[in-house]
């Protein structure tokens, strides 16, 4: 699992570094990198990738997600666009990408297009994850046109009962159907961009559904499904057994030792 983890984020992230290098940015990051293999404690550079989040507010109810069971406690609130600008005219020079999700569902910010777009515009790469429940009529075209170079896609199930066993609140055929329209329009419209990428989060009551999820993925059109191992709190027995899948090569963790 690590060997296939390692080359998924390689293939996830090599476009970005080619794509937007620079000589300043190479500089920092070969800088950063020789210290990381020399142990230093503290680095001298600048960060090569951030994750900003937009929105911290999700419509799901998703049961391990703190944001859809109403656990964090930050209060719920979004982003403005200068605060945005701001962070990015900050940090143009070194970084190679932006990540635009963290704790919310980002598509639900107004902005985000335009954010997404200014990002593109400093030459970084982009990617967004989302549950892909929001994406509504004629939204799949500002997408692409964004610039958006990646787009994971929260899909958990090939089926409705499977999904809606986690996605709680989400509609399944929404999520198909609206990713039909995103490879279609952007097929249509000649592009390679957004690259989408379905996040499928293998569990008890889906791993028998990994066939099936990646032959939805082609008739979807989609270049990549990662198969991605749940994160569950060890110390809550139930957690444990409602999600840990049975076949432990899924897994992050060794049942033995809970």
């Amino acid at each position: 699992m690590i060997g296939s983890r390692t080359l998924h984020l390689a293939k996830r992230h090599l476009g970005s570094f080619v794509r937007h290098n620079t000589f300043a940015k190479s500089r920092n990051a070969l800088g950063i990198y020789r210290q990381f293999l020399r142990g230093d404690t503290k680095l001298k550079g600048y960060p090569i990738e951030v994750i900003v989040d937009p929105i911290n507010v999700c419509g799901l109810k998703c049961p391990l997600c703190v944001t859809g069971q109403r656990e964090n406690k930050r209060s719920f609130g979004k982003m403005e666009f200068e605060e945005f600008k701001r962070i990015v005219d900050e940090l143009a020079t070194w970084l190679y990408k932006l990540r635009f999700y963290s704790w919310g569902e980002p598509l639900l910010h107004d902005d985000i297009y335009r954010m997404i777009a200014y990002t593109n515009e400093q030459n970084m790469g982009t990617e967004l994850s989302s549950n892909l429940q929001t994406l509504g009529p004629g939204k799949a075209r500002d997408l692409i046109e964004s610039g958006l170079e990646l787009l994971v896609v929260s899909l958990d199930g090939a089926s409705e009962e499977s999904y809606s066993k986690y996605r709680r609140g989400g509609d399944f055929e929404k999520v198909v159907e609206n990713v039909r329209e995103l490879t279609s329009t952007r097929n249509s419209m000649n592009t390679r961009y957004p690259i989408v990428e379905i996040q499928f989060l293998v569990m008890k009551h889906n791993e028998n559904e990994i066939d099936a999820i990646k032959k939805l993925a082609g008739q979807l059109d989609v270049e990549r499904v990662r198969l991605a191992p749940v994160i569950v709190n060890v110390r809550d027995p139930e957690q444990v057994a409602t999600w840990l899948p049975v076949d432990e090569k899924w897994s992050r963790y060794n049942r033995g030792s809970l």
